[in-house]
């Protein structure tokens, strides 16, 4: 009889985690709110129904542009949020830097560098989606089409939800070769501390979701933070992935670390989520959010 109980203990432990991280991932909207991305796979971010009203004529250029700029009204006002965020990207360096004149104008041409390249990449895909309008009329040619154009629209979103002036973009190359040794060291250390201090918001959110299929004692919870935090990596860019991330970096930790912090149901109900989160590996790889 006890054993039956530990048994359906057990199973109801791992189905209520496995609830909680399902909304943890589900949720990703109402996390993008504080971290700022969107970073979707394309089968995930797939709706056909939308698709469907393309199809039917009753989406235009305008919900094509919420589509991409999503929580923006149209491209115009996409333009003028990123032209604002690049001002405040340069006061911000200015501030911590000290900026000569030549140096701000440096940064300003290189942002809005970044700025343009992404509207070329955008009216690229706005042109395939004029096309896909006229072009959709074949049910058995229609899903694949559609596929196609959301793989041009996902990476338009993840750039926008990592910020254009992320570490690859002209802005941060231009940022290296401009600024004088002192000021880049300067730059760096405020650079690595945010995203120390992003980080770690970040996994006390990730615990904050687990506990709600899965109750720790405030003991368990630091203990589990604090490795959390010493052995694991931020994303290399935050985005929409960031808990799948986290997650993994978690699965990656030796069981001998983390297993005496757990009892054996909650034990349980982690491994079965450690699995799922190293099958996401590549997939993230390919994402290029980790190495």
């Amino acid at each position: 009889m006890i054993q039956i109980r530990q048994l359906l203990l057990y199973g109801l432990t791992a189905c209520l985690v496995c609830a909680a991280m399902g909304q943890l991932f589900a949720k990703d909207d109402e996390f993008k709110a504080l971290i700022k991305e969107d970073d979707q796979a394309p089968e995930e971010v797939n709706d056909i129904n939308q698709a469907r009203l393309i199809q039917q004529n009753q989406i235009n250029e305008q919900q094509f542009e919420r589509w991409v700029f999503q929580n923006v009204q149209s491209a115009r006002e996409g333009r003028k949020r990123l032209v604002s965020t690049m001002e405040l990207q340069i006061e911000a360096v200015d501030e911590l830097c000290g900026l000569s004149d030549l140096q701000r104008q440096k940064l300003d041409l290189a942002a809005r560098g970044d700025i343009a390249r992404f509207f070329d990449e955008f009216e690229i895909v706005r042109e395939k989606f004029r096309s896909f309008k006229k072009e959709n009329d074949d049910p058995n040619q229609f899903n694949q089409v559609w596929n196609r154009l959301w793989q041009d629209i996902g990476p338009l979103q993840r750039k926008l939800n990592a910020g254009l002036f992320s570490s690859d973009s002209l802005f941060r190359k231009v940022i290296r070769h401009t600024l004088n040794a002192e000021q880049l060291s300067k730059y760096e250390e405020d650079q690595l501390q945010r995203r120390q201090f992003q980080y770690h918001a970040r996994l006390e959110l990730l615990v904050d979701e687990m506990e709600r299929g899965m109750p720790l004692t405030a003991e368990q919870r630091t203990k589990f933070l604090k490795i959390l935090k010493d052995q694991t990596e931020p994303p290399l860019i935050f985005g929409q992935n960031d808990f799948r991330v986290m997650m993994l970096g978690a699965a990656k930790i030796p069981s001998e670390t983390l297993k005496p912090i757990f009892d054996d149901v909650q034990w349980k109900a982690l491994t079965a989520q450690f699995m799922v989160a190293r099958q996401q590996e590549r997939w993230l790889r390919q994402q290029k959010v980790i190495n």
